[in-house]
Order: C-alpha cells, then structure tokens, then sequence
C-alpha cells in the first residue's frame, strides 16, 4: 500500500525528466519556430504552437518557484514523493544548489527561442546561443552545483566551453558572410573533430571506466 501510493509521484516524475531533460529544447523551438512560418500554417497550428509555449512557461515558472520556496532544503532530498515527483531536475545538485536546478530549463528554453525564433537572423542565432554558454560556464563557477568528488562541475564546463567554440565557428556558415566552400568545409571538419573527442573523452571513456 505505501508503495502503491508512491506509483503517481513516480510517474509524473518521470513525465518531467523526459520533457525537461531531453524534449524542452526541441519543444521550445520547433514551437517558435511554427509562430515565425505562421504566415503560411494553419491557424490551429500557430493556435497549437503558442499554447504550448505558453503552458510551457507556466509550468517552468512553478517549478522553479516550488523548488525555490521550499523550507528547508533538505525535504527536497529526504521526502520520497517530492524526490519522486520534482527530483528529476535537481537530484544530481548538492542539497545547497537545489536552486541551480532553474539554470538548466532557463537555458534550454533560451537556445530554443534561438534556434527557433531567431531563423531569418544566422547572426543573431549565434550570439544568442553564444550567450547562453557563457551564462552556463558562469553559473557553474558561481553555483558549484555538483559534489566535487564527481567532477561534474569541470566535465559541465568543459562541454560548454566546446560548445561555445562550435557556435563561434559556426559564423563562417552565415551566407551574408560569403565565406568559401573550401574555408567551410575545413571549419567543418574542426568541428566534427571538436564533437568526437567530446564523445570518446567525455562520454565513452569515462563509461569504459566505469565499467
């Protein structure tokens, strides 16, 4: 019986780490993305799409404010619902940076606004995701959100730091740029190269050596 009332929590839980964790960023800017062609859709598309984004804010905004708001800190951690329900977003987070838990969703709500709104401006995407990496290697520094035996706060900034890179580089594909192929194509390559040692340095050696 106390495990069966515990069955709800759980799956709602899990309904928000698929959405918050995987899904928001394609959500967010396919969604933006429906309002820019919105000209040319059905009405009950842009309907749809504005909706979404809509419940999508909300739901982030009382998220966050639940998490914030919570006295004390450690019934975040320690009360099986609430781990269940909302831990998704912060369990990986020392009990101190429960908070950090909205850097995250503001970030990939931000990269969707960019990879969706900003389409008919390649600059403007590249600015705005640009700033989204220096925000996340910032906040890292500042909030030090993961227990330092893990070594999750360098690996975090390491992978933004690449990103950063990749986005910078990125600019050479803007055509009012008039960039060469040629110059494209060696960019290109450096990136895929930047992608793969982020891969096998921070991903499958790191698994090999867990195992």
């Amino acid at each position: 019986q106390d495990l069966r009332a515990k069955n709800m929590p759980f799956t709602i839980g899990n309904v928000i780490r698929i959405v918050f964790n995987y899904l928001l960023l394609p959500i967010v800017s396919f969604s933006f993305f429906q309002l820019v062609i919105a000209k040319g859709s059905p009405a009950y598309s842009v309907a749809l799409a504005a909706l979404i984004i809509i419940i999508v804010i909300c739901f982030s905004i009382w998220l966050v404010r639940v998490i914030i708001s919570t006295r004390p800190k450690s019934h975040l951690f320690d009360d099986l619902p609430t781990v269940l329900l909302y831990g998704p977003l912060y369990n990986t987070y020392c009990d101190d940076a429960a908070a950090f838990a909205m850097i995250p969703i503001f970030l990939n709500f931000a990269r969707g606004v960019g990879i969706g709104a900003l389409q008919p401006s390649g600059i403007a995407q590249v600015v705005l995701l640009a700033i989204c990496e220096v925000v996340s290697v910032l906040t890292l520094i500042a909030f030090r959100p993961f227990p330092s035996p893990t070594h999750m706060n360098l690996y975090q900034g390491v992978f933004s730091c690449v990103r950063f890179l990749t986005i910078i580089m990125s600019v050479v594909f803007v055509p009012s740029l008039a960039v060469s192929s040629a110059t494209r194509g060696w960019i290109g390559y450096v990136i895929l190269v930047l992608h793969a040692l982020v891969l096998i340095f921070g991903f499958f050696l790191n698994a090999l050596q867990t195992l």
